[in-house]
């Protein structure tokens, strides 16, 4: 059997795909299409748009889905081991607290230490899953913060010695003017995205995938199979004509694994195929994030080494110790992300990119003009890609200084950047035959928590393979479950998007989906949805449910 693949898209889906494949056929073809262009003397990478090229990425366990619970574990268990892997993984262990709350606001503090309280739960339920198969080189379980000994414990003093109200509200007993609730879990860190994405491309290549750089996808190629006569994807048409064909369709399988791109290409991949059905409920969306970075000096940075991340479960906020990293102009700088995980801000029409010669995904927000009246770093951009809403990153600075007082004080805003995510209705990720291709892949859908899978998601999207492709590999395929082959179904994800849709036209939101409804359900201890008011309501609502 002849065995070969297209991959569209490098980053974590399709480098992860790339790999499982080479060490179930080792002897196939397989070729991933980058749309980013190789530059000389650089190593492989994602786009530098991806949310995959990235500074940093949360790595943790405690889901309150246990199925996504199990298969966090999974992960982080490579992510402890994998020689190529590991040395991009930091678990300095993740800090999740409340706002303080007032003693006039006392339920909403109750239930701010019920979200705490679950989160142990869940966490140790993580651990529980791990066993002791590591033995102690494991790090403590999850445990409540609500003492100075608790958050001695979990932040260096250094660091504790100069922390903010947000966090200095955790250990109060009642006798101030707010407090919070936290808990701290030692099993989790952060990863380097970009690194280690890049490292499993790297390994990709080795294995013997070929990446194909300035591969812009602008259509998809169909045949008819020579069993049942069923139409059959066969290759992938690049925006410099250049065509990418499988050797034999019957006998191989094209992955659109195209992060945000996923929902343009989904509509128009297809445009030359009249006998394909339109795709008129395209069952993920794309959006907007925003993330700031922020230079601090050596010293600063010396004295938060090793703090947990932190991450806010009312407002979304979270962000990362400082990381040394070596700039386009050679000097070397201490930067801190922070961000804040919501909703995200959509846009029904993108703008183009500059030389696409196809149209583009990425949504484009008014508000995302830069602030010409105020100074702002020589390396930030003002295209609406790379500038966040001004009043977004007057929230995430404001945010920073209630933690890391000294960051703020003492840094400058380095860049400001937008990550896109690919988002379903309920964040379980769409990894499904096309209905009208059996041989067309689609692994999208990230939802903001699909890059602590880069070990291992390969092998969920791989199992997605046609029956009479997956026969006799070097190592059999292990089968999705019945709740993950529902759940990441098209026809799953399709019905959900149709019932949201049909919901929002209800209220009268209009042409965006996410309004006024409950886009996706609270189903993580870490989770609470502020709806926003109004029709036609353009920005971010707090949804800090398991994405991350």
């Amino acid at each position: 059997m002849c065995r070969s693949f297209l991959i569209a898209g490098g980053g974590v889906f399709g480098a992860s795909t790339a790999v499982h494949l080479k060490k179930r056929f080792p002897d196939a073809s397989v070729r991933i299409l980058e749309r980013s262009p190789s530059t000389a003397n650089t190593t492989v990478s994602p786009s530098p748009d991806a949310a995959s090229s990235d500074l940093n990425k949360i790595i943790r366990a405690d889901y309150a889905d246990e199925a996504f619970r199990r298969l966090a574990v999974d992960a982080i268990a490579h992510w402890r081991t994998d020689e190529r892997l590991r040395p991009f993984y930091h678990e300095v262990g993740l800090l999740l607290h409340s706002l303080p709350y007032s003693s006039s606001r006392r339920d909403e503090l109750d239930a701010a230490r019920k979200v705490a309280e679950r989160g142990v739960a869940e966490a140790q339920a993580a651990a529980d899953v791990e066993g002791s198969s590591n033995g102690s080189d494991l790090p403590a379980v999850a445990f409540l913060c609500n003492t100075d000994q608790h958050l001695q414990q979990a932040i260096p003093a250094p660091a504790l010695a100069s922390a903010g109200t947000a966090l200095r509200a955790i250990a109060q007993d009642g006798s101030e003017d707010a407090e919070g609730a936290a808990y701290l879990n030692p099993r989790a860190g952060w990863a380097e995205a970009k690194e280690a994405t890049s490292a499993m491309l790297a390994y990709a290549i080795e294995l013997g995938v070929h990446v194909i750089y300035g591969a812009e996808v602008v259509e998809l190629l169909t045949t008819t199979g020579e069993g049942d006569g069923q139409r059959l994807a066969c290759g992938l048409k690049t925006a410099d004509g250049t065509k990418q064909v499988l050797d034999e369709a019957d006998e191989g399988a094209i992955f659109l694994c195209t992060g945000s791109w996923t929902p343009h290409l989904l509509q128009t991949l297809t445009r030359n195929e009249p006998a394909l059905p339109p795709i008129t409920a395209p069952p993920v969306v794309f959006s907007a994030q925003t993330v700031l970075l922020v230079e601090v000096s050596e010293d600063v940075a010396l004295r938060h080494a090793n703090i947990p991340v932190v991450l806010n479960y009312d407002t979304g906020f979270y962000c990362f110790e400082p990381r040394r990293v070596e700039g386009t102009d050679g000097v070397d700088r201490w930067l801190v992300k922070c961000a804040i995980h919501d909703r995200g801000y959509q846009a029904p029409t993108p703008p183009a990119p500059a030389g696409s010669k196809s149209l583009p995904c990425y949504p484009g927000f008014d508000a995302a003009r830069p602030d010409e009246s105020r100074e702002r770093s020589v390396l930030a951009s003002s295209s609406a890609r790379k500038h966040v809403p001004a009043e977004h990153e007057t929230r995430m600075l404001q945010a920073l200084k209630a933690v890391w007082p000294e960051m703020v004080e003492h840094g400058t805003v380095h860049e400001s950047r937008i990550c896109w995510y690919a988002e379903t209705t309920d964040e379980n990720w769409l990894i499904d035959r096309h209905p009208s291709l059996p041989n067309l892949i689609v692994a999208s859908g990230d939802s903001g928590h699909g890059f602590k899978f880069l070990p291992t998601i390969g092998e969920l999207i791989i199992a997605r393979l046609p029956a009479h492709v997956q026969a006799e590999p070097a190592r059999p395929i292990p089968p999705l479950n019945e709740h993950w082959t529902r759940v990441f179904s098209w026809a799953h994800h399709e019905e959900r998007f149709e019932a949201v849709r049909q919901k929002a036209q209800a209220a009268g939101s209009g042409t965006s989906v996410a309004n006024n409804i409950e886009w996706k359900p609270d189903r993580d201890s870490a989770s609470k949805v502020l709806k926003g008011e109004g029709p036609g309501l353009v920005g971010a609502e707090h949804d800090v449910s398991r994405g991350l």
